[in-house]
């Protein structure tokens, strides 16, 4: 079904290959899964299968690579879509196939049901969450009943209720011949799954074979970035666990206050008198299924939105009324997606372009941007474009832009979703050593794990009720 033998990629620009001399075979029925750390070249590796690359994505290939029967992939961006909603986007994909209008509404149906799209049928899907949209991805995929699944860190953005039941989906998908290879940095979640393992590093094959001999190599797999067991995270060198200060956070004035916060897209409120605070030094963590809102709440802290009733409070200061640049003098706002924020040709530029916005003294702009790239260990990157960057350092180069303000507080909308575990952990260190410094943080995320390990207090949403559990 796939066969790849002696493939070489080289982008433009770069001196090492994304992909060294890789070779690859699969059958039908069989699960792959493509583990390896952030630029190990995994993604380059399914856009080459896919026909991405050299169709799309400009690179020097060398080798072969032949993928027999149609083909079905999601995007590690799953922001990719041709219609408005995801009612169109599904139909507009069935309509072409041979199929009689009861079969294509049966089709309709089961992907509704399986990827639990009832109530986004009509939304516009830019109006849609990030995990709601990887799920419409997802079902975009095997839309079309592909022989050959390709999958670019696939769970990044879901939460666990649904991981566990798209994962039976891709053993049931296999069991009937589908050939499936996933990409990712978290082995750990795809323990169910009867598959083979490949790891690659930084653009070849290390090692191939079964789960169980996988088990005989974890050491060596975790300090490349691969989360092996759950714990990946909080694991530094020596088999150390990281800690952190954790004592209750004390102030007279939140630097963050909700009170009484409500929201509504039309007639369906997203949530209902909302309580939420954070004081000066704190890391809050917001958890919450997808579609439960979380995005909603930062971008009305941050004063995008505006709230149907309710006070938010920055610093004691009410917001409402005022301008988004006023409103957003005290925070800085990090989008679930980097590409959102990102729009100069080379890091330095990006990086800076917050200060000259904020017209603060253009002779203090160099060195404080200097001072950004280094703390962020990004200096060797300041003159490269932005989008010839890894998604992750795409993360890096929008933190930056918004550390190098210096806000007092700061708002993350699932920053870590597909970083490794190293990635992960040293973002988070960064993280936790502005929080010490007296930087608020509210942080989105899907980790109930990395929430449990770093936050001094963690609210859920659901329904659209905040409470604190912890």
């Amino acid at each position: 079904m796939l066969s790849i033998q002696s493939l070489i990629v080289n982008y433009p620009l770069k001196q090492q290959p994304a992909l060294n001399n890789v070779s690859l075979e699969l059958e039908a029925g069989e699960i792959l899964l493509l583990i390896g750390g952030n630029g190990s070249g995994k993604s380059t590796l399914l856009h080459c299968l896919a026909g991405l690359i050299p169709g799309i994505y400009r690179a020097d290939v060398k080798g072969s690579c032949h993928v027999k029967g149609l083909v079905g992939m999601a995007l590690q961006d799953s922001d990719v879509f041709l219609l408005p909603t995801p009612e169109e986007e599904l139909n507009f994909i069935l309509q072409n196939q041979s199929l009689t209008s009861e079969k294509r509404q049966q089709k309709m149906d089961q992907l509704i049901s399986t990827f639990h799209l009832t109530p986004l049928l009509k939304r516009t899907i830019h109006t849609l969450s990030g995990g709601e949209r990887q799920r419409l991805a997802l079902a975009a995929a095997i839309a079309s009943n592909p022989v050959i699944l390709f999958l670019d860190e696939p769970l990044a953005q879901l939460d666990s209720s649904f991981t566990t039941e798209f994962i039976q989906l891709l053993q049931n998908l296999a069991s009937f011949g589908t050939t499936i290879i996933i990409s990712t940095t978290f082995s750990s979640q795809y323990e169910p799954l009867k598959a083979k393992y490949c790891w690659l590093h930084e653009g070849q094959i290390v090692w191939q074979g079964s789960k169980i001999n996988f088990q005989g190599k974890w050491g060596q797999a975790r300090s490349a970035g691969i989360d092996v067991d759950g714990k990946g995270l909080f694991i530094r060198k020596g088999n150390n666990e990281t800690t952190y200060q954790k004592e209750k956070a004390t102030g007279a004035i939140p630097v963050l206050a909700l009170e009484d916060v409500s929201y509504s897209y039309g007639d369906t409120f997203i949530m209902q008198e909302v309580n939420l605070s954070v004081m000066s030094g704190e890391f809050v963590a917001l958890t919450g299924p997808n579609g439960s809102g979380k995005s909603t709440l930062l971008k009305l802290a941050a004063g995008i939105l505006n709230p149907y009733s309710g006070t938010i409070l920055i610093k004691g200061k009410n917001i409402a009324g005022l301008s988004i640049a006023e409103a957003t003098a005290e925070s800085g706002f990090l989008f679930q997606n980097p590409d959102n924020q990102i729009f100069q040709d080379k890091v330095i530029k990006e990086v800076a372009w917050g200060l000259k916005m904020r017209k603060l003294n253009q002779e203090l702009i160099p060195n404080r941007v200097a001072k950004w790239l280094k703390r962020l260990q990004m200096e060797q990157m300041a003159e490269e474009h932005p989008y010839s960057l890894t998604k992750t350092d795409r993360q890096w180069v929008a933190l930056a832009g918004v550390l190098v303000r210096e806000p007092s507080l700061l708002l993350l909308d699932e920053p870590t979703h597909g970083m490794d575990c190293a990635s992960t952990a040293r973002f988070m260190d960064v993280i936790m050593e502005l929080a010490e410094a007296g930087t608020s943080v509210l942080m989105v995320t899907h980790h109930q794990e990395l929430a449990e390990h770093y936050a001094h207090r963690i609210y859920d949403l659901k329904h659209g009720t905040c409470r604190q559990v912890r």
